[in-house]
């Protein structure tokens, strides 16, 4: 187990970066604080330059450079300064004596802004508003990329600086990581994206990748870092000591290994088989296996779905907290209209899963309640779709419908007529005879059961009451043999009577599975549940929470066996816009377009595609598809490709027909979406601009128009006098040329 001491400086360096957001109107004194502690260790003042190169006071600092000029110094003099910045703010922290996982600053490159004769005006203030958006989860894109182009801020100086802030939100990605991380295969990939991108997604996905991979705190994962780095990296006796020493990294201990994610999102462009492979995800989490072959997947998803271990929903603007948590809907029933809260799907789906969490083996329940014994009632009929019950009278009585509010239809032996049972009234009536024994020293039926239920039918009532009082009760559930016919009213309502509830070590699991999750108003859906998804705060966990739900006054919490799995189309929208408390909820698994699936055509991605004639031609779909995704990355970014899943039916159908219709339907519009119609970009990522005969252009280029002539000499357009007109070639889609020009050259 590893010794929190050894990280000591976290709580410190977190009170210290929040107190310093106390002096950005402060400056100044924030410079005298430091310099009064730099000359407690024998350490010069920091100063500025004017314009003739004079030395000068410093009159500005942001907290990120505070921060990388006290790392400058040794152990000693850290504590040193700290224990005078402590003590003149009025810190509660213990001042720490050791760092580890702390990066050392290089003295020379310890400033984050140049001397004021070349510095901006706007640097300083944008280091600020930047610490102010980190502290408030609130960074964007935006400021990421404006932060490192300012002068002294690179991609390793700014993640060490946010580290020394922010230890428990960001990891430095620095050489000692860069180089511990390359040396696992699951981050090679990775690292490489980000050391050539720099790009605050890419980045956000390794914070989130590092949470799953190792379970251990940003501060532990630098000190491995740094440990590893410290003599060669290929040394493996080494690494085994360092993982000794701090916890081990084995299989047993990863998020990600072993035991599936909890919450976790696919994103990428469209046509990457996002959905399709939440399919075999969902089936591999319920399943506990690998499914090989997609078939037998699909078929197992269809049979899961069909016992409510496995929900699809998909999010839009229009969906809410009433749809996915609880909410009030209007209903009719034998001609009555009523208002009634209703469960919905997230809510409906945990209330299952903790079920069955709690009915396996072991857990210990009351005796039978009124719920247990109605739902053994149901399960009676389901089985036989008729339920024979005694009467008084030795007429048996049959149920041979249930509405769905629950309601008994009956009928007595040799009438038409319908009598109806109503599961209120038939509690009401258990509630006050809840024995054979009670119900037994009835004497006046008619008068006893009106006194409690008013009306007629009291024979009817009576005989549901007797058969349900006539179920045994016994030591568990799983003796009752109930589970999976239980209605799910039944199944909330014994939730609720039992109160704290043993819980299984290995129930089975439940899947959610939300597509396009970032297309709703995910904080309007989520609600209060945002906290109660978390692993540690689920049912069960360490750190178990509940809520009391505003509509129904439940008090619900998150069974450690429901799954989540989302599926995000960042063409839609970027990671980065992701509302702040889900994404860090999140483990994030990026699909590309990966044009190595059309191997599975044969011959390396070539594919004979046939022609209307009989004749046939020769497609480099991987050629093909990669040509185009490279130009929409160098014309618009990586986020806007096109996926290989839109070519997938060619490997049954490869026909010029559909091959003409992918292009038509799927991927021309599409392209029109991305790039707004811009035509001239839209005939670049064809190749239609390097396509000498028109007739195999997608997009032909007109005559321009010129304004003088179509509106007259008097209007004026602009600085332009003519517009080029492009237009749509339905003739191109023929042509076995039009589709190898996308890729090589053609005539």
């Amino acid at each position: 187990m590893v010794n929190d001491n050894i990280y000591e400086w976290v709580p410190f360096f977190k009170e210290l970066s929040g107190k310093l957001g106390d002096y950005k109107e402060r400056q100044k004194e924030l410079v005298e604080l430091l310099n009064v502690a730099r000359k407690e260790c024998g350490l010069k003042e920091v100063w500025d330059k004017d314009g003739t190169e004079q030395v000068i006071p410093l009159d500005e600092i942001d907290p990120f450079t505070f921060f990388s000029l006290i790392m400058t110094t040794g152990v000693d003099k850290r504590s040193t300064q700290l224990e005078v910045i402590a003590k003149k703010l009025g810190m509660q922290s213990h001042v720490p004596k050791s760092f580890n996982g702390v990066p050392k600053v290089n003295p020379q490159r310890a400033m984050l802004f140049r001397f004021l004769n070349d510095r901006d005006n706007k640097d300083i203030p944008l280091l600020w508003d930047f610490y102010e958006s980190a502290k408030l989860d609130r960074l964007s894109s935006k400021q990421w990329d404006s932060i490192l182009e300012l002068w002294g801020v690179a991609l390793p100086r700014l993640t060490e600086m946010l580290f020394c802030c922010f230890p428990e939100k960001f990891l430095p990605f620095n050489s000692p990581i860069v180089k511990y991380l390359s040396s696992i295969d699951e981050f090679t990939d990775e690292i490489k994206k980000i050391k050539k991108e720099k790009s605050f997604e890419a980045y956000l996905m390794l914070l989130e990748h590092c949470k799953a991979y190792f379970d251990k705190p940003f501060a532990q994962i630098s000190d491995l870092a740094g440990k590893f780095t410290s003599g060669s990296p290929n040394n493996a006796d080494k690494q085994r000591n360092i993982e000794k020493e701090q916890g081990s990294l084995g299989e047993g201990n990863r998020k990600n290994t072993g035991k599936p994610v909890l919450n976790q999102i696919l994103y990428g462009p469209p046509g990457t088989g996002k959905t399709y492979n939440t399919v075999r995800k969902a089936v591999e989490i319920c399943d506990g296996k690998v499914y090989s072959d997609y078939n037998a997947a699909k078929a197992r998803y269809k049979d899961l779905k069909e016992k409510g271990r496995i929900e699809f929903v998909t999010f839009h603007q229009s969906y809410g907290y009433e749809e996915f948590i609880e909410g009030i809907r209007a209903d009719t029933d034998e001609g009555e209209i009523s208002y009634k809260k209703e469960d919905g799907v997230f809510k409906r789906l945990a209330i299952n899963a903790q079920f069955d969490a709690s009915v396996k083996e072991g857990a210990q329940s009351k005796s039978l309640g009124f719920h247990e014994r109605y739902g053994k009632l149901v399960a009676a009929f389901n089985d036989d779709e008729e339920l024979i019950l005694d009467s008084k009278t030795d007429k048996p009585i049959a149920v041979k419908t249930i509405s769905k509010r629950g309601n008994l239809h009956c009928y007595h032996e040799g009438s038409d007529k319908r009598y109806t049972v109503s599961k209120d009234r038939l509690k009401k009536l258990y509630d006050q005879f809840d024995t054979l024994d009670k119900l037994n020293k009835v004497t006046n039926l008619n008068k006893e059961f009106s006194d409690v239920i008013g009306g007629a039918n009291q024979t009817t009532y009576w005989s549901a009451l007797s058969y349900m009082l006539k179920l045994q009760g016994a030591n568990s559930v799983q003796e009752n043999s109930f589970e999976g016919k239980l209605d799910y009213n039944s199944k909330k309502a014994w939730l609720k009577e039992q109160g704290s509830c043993a819980l299984v070590k290995q129930p089975n699991n439940y899947v959610l599975i939300i597509d396009e999750i970032n297309r709703g108003n995910l904080s309007k859906i989520f609600g209060e549940l945002i906290t109660l998804i978390e692993e540690d705060k689920r049912l069960g966990a360490e750190h178990e929470m509940t809520v009391r739900l505003p509509v129904s006054g439940d008090e619900f919490g998150v069974p450690s066996n429901l799954h989540i799995i989302g599926t995000m189309n960042t063409a839609d929208r970027s990671i980065a816009m992701m509302d702040t408390a889900l994404r860090r909820r999140f483990a994030f698994e990026e699909m590309m377009p990966d044009a190595e699936v059309f191997d599975d055509f044969g011959n390396n991605g070539i594919i004979n595609v046939q022609l209307k004639d009989d004749a046939s031609f020769e497609l480099n779909l991987k050629d093909m598809l990669n040509k185009i995704n490279q130009r929409i990355e160098v014309l618009y970014d990586r986020e806007h490709t096109i996926g290989h899943a839109y070519f997938m039916p060619l490997k049954e159908n490869p026909t010029i027909d559909k091959l003409s219709s992918i292009f038509k339907n799927k991927v021309i519009p599409l392209l029109a979406e991305y790039f707004f119609e811009d035509w001239e970009k839209i005939r670049m990522v064809l190749g239609d601009n390097k396509k000498e005969n028109s007739k195999h252009q997608f997009v032909i280029e007109k005559e321009s128009v010129k304004y003088n002539d179509l509106f007259g000499p008097k209007v004026d357009l602009g600085s332009d006098d003519e517009r080029k007109v492009y237009e749509r070639n339905p003739e191109a889609l023929k042509h076995a040329e039009s589709y190898f020009g996308i890729y090589s050259e053609v005539s």
